[in-house]
């Protein structure tokens, strides 16, 4: 098991009540199963998440991106504006 915090952000930690989100996700972990993981955890979160990205170490991830342990999650929603 790979022990991983996900940070959130705005209306995504408001709705949870929590700038972060510690999962355990099973090895090999992907991107997927964090979001697999979060959103199963907190439902809520799956419309507020159209859109969204994971990064992974200030990077935007594919979901088949492998995590460990020391990597930083973030879950980004999307931002407008002009």
């Amino acid at each position: 098991m790979v022990k991983v915090k996900v940070l959130l952000f705005g209306p995504m930690a408001q709705v949870v009540q929590a700038s972060e989100i510690m999962l355990q996700i099973d090895e090999p972990a992907t991107c997927q199963q964090v979001l697999d993981a979060l959103f199963s955890k907190h439902p809520e979160l799956i419309e507020m998440a159209t859109g969204a990205r994971l990064a992974v170490n200030s990077s935007f991830a594919a979901t088949d991106v492998c995590i460990h342990e020391s990597d930083e999650l973030a879950l980004i929603a999307m931002v407008s504006g002009g």
